[in-house]
C-alpha cells in the first residue's frame, strides 16, 4: 500500500487550555525552540461541546496553524464520568476563572492518551524559550511520578482545612500529611502515566474529590490542583524554577526572568507584558492572526 509514513514522535506535550487565548503563540514557540520539531507531538485539549472543537480548530486556522500528525486536537468529553461525577467536580470548583471541565480533566490523562507512557503537561498561558526536549531529557534521568516547580506556599499557608486534611490523609495512608512541605505548580508537569495507572491514582484523586463534597466547609481552595497536591504528596520531584517562571509582571524584575526563563507562565493578576509580546521579542517576530477572531 502506497502512502506518507511519518516518524513516530518521541516527545508528547499536552495543553488545556481553559481559554483559547495564548494557544496559538503556545504552540508556535515549542516549535520554534524544539530541537527537531517534528519529534514532538503537541496534543491539545479542548473541553466542552463538540462545537468547541470546531471553534479552537479555527482559531488556530486564524494564525496559520493546522491540525497535522503533529498537532492533534482532543476532545474531552466529561458524558463518561456519569452525571453524579461530573457534579462532583463541578461543585468542586471555588474560582471562577478555573471554572471549566478542562480544570480536573487532568485528572483522566491516563484515559485520554492510553498509548502513552509520559508527557509535558502545559498550561496554555506559557511561552516556551528553551527546547521542551532539555526537559524531557532531565526528567527522563531522573525517574519520578511527576515532576514540577516548587512555590513559596505549604498546606498551613495555602487554605487547606488541615484540621480535617491532616486526620483524613493520615487514616487514608498510614502516615502524616507533612504541613511544612512546599507545594508545587501544576502548569508545567512531566506525569509518568505507566505509575499513575500501576498504582491506580485516579482512586485517590475521587477520593478526595468525594471528600470535598461530603464536607461542609470548603477544604482547600484551588479546586483540582488541591487534589493533586494531596494525591502527589511526598511523590513528586523539584524541576529547577527556570521551567516554571510564573511571576512575570515586576517592572523591575520583568528582563531578567525574560532572560532567565527556559518557560514563562502567566498568573493573576495579569502581567504588564504579554504572551505575544515576548513571542515577538524571543523570536524576532510576533504571530499575527489571519482572520478577525471572535471569543
Amino acid at each position: 500500500m502506497c502512502g506518507i509514513r511519518f516518524n513516530v514522535p518521541s516527545y508528547h506535550i499536552l495543553i488545556f487550555p481553559t481559554l483559547t487565548t495564548g494557544v496559538a503563540t503556545l504552540i508556535n514557540s515549542i516549535q520554534q525552540s524544539s530541537e527537531d520539531p517534528k519529534k514532538v507531538k503537541i496534543h491539545v485539549l479542548v473541553c466542552g461541546k463538540g462545537s468547541d472543537v470546531t471553534a479552537l480548530r479555527e482559531y488556530l486556522q486564524c494564525y496559520g496553524i493546522n491540525e497535522t500528525h503533529l498537532i492533534e486536537l482532543v476532545h474531552f468529553d466529561a458524558s463518561f464520568l456519569g452525571e453524579d461525577l461530573k457534579k462532583a467536580w463541578q461543585r468542586s470548583f471555588s474560582i471562577k476563572r478555573l471554572t471549566s471541565d478542562c480544570n480536573y480533566a487532568r485528572t483522566y490523562l491516563y484515559r485520554l492518551f492510553p498509548d502513552l507512557s509520559r508527557a509535558i503537561f502545559l498550561d496554555a498561558d506559557v511561552v516556551v524559550k528553551q527546547p521542551i526536549e532539555i526537559l524531557w531529557r532531565t526528567t527522563l534521568a531522573h525517574q519520578a511520578p511527576l515532576f514540577a516547580v516548587p512555590i513559596s506556599r505549604t498546606y498551613i499557608d495555602d487554605d487547606f482545612l488541615t484540621d480535617v486534611v491532616s486526620p483524613l490523609y493520615a487514616q487514608r495512608y498510614g502516615k502524616p500529611l507533612l504541613l511544612t512541605d512546599h507545594l508545587f505548580n501544576a502548569g508545567v508537569m512531566v506525569i509518568d502515566f505507566e505509575f499513575y495507572r500501576k498504582y491506580n491514582l485516579i482512586d485517590e484523586m475521587e477520593f478526595w474529590l468525594k471528600q470535598s463534597n461530603k464536607s461542609s466547609e470548603r477544604l482547600w481552595k484551588y479546586d483540582s490542583q488541591s487534589i493533586f497536591q494531596l494525591t502527589y504528596h511526598g511523590l513528586w520531584t523539584r524541576l529547577d524554577s527556570k521551567w516554571n517562571c510564573k511571576d512575570l509582571g515586576g517592572q523591575e524584575q520583568q528582563q531578567e526572568l525574560i532572560d532567565k526563563a527556559s518557560i514563562l507562565h502567566w498568573s493573576a493578576p495579569p502581567s504588564s507584558i504579554t504572551q505575544e509580546e515576548v513571542q515577538e521579542q524571543v523570536y524576532g517576530s510576533p504571530i499575527a492572526p489571519k482572520c478577525i477572531l471572535t471569543e
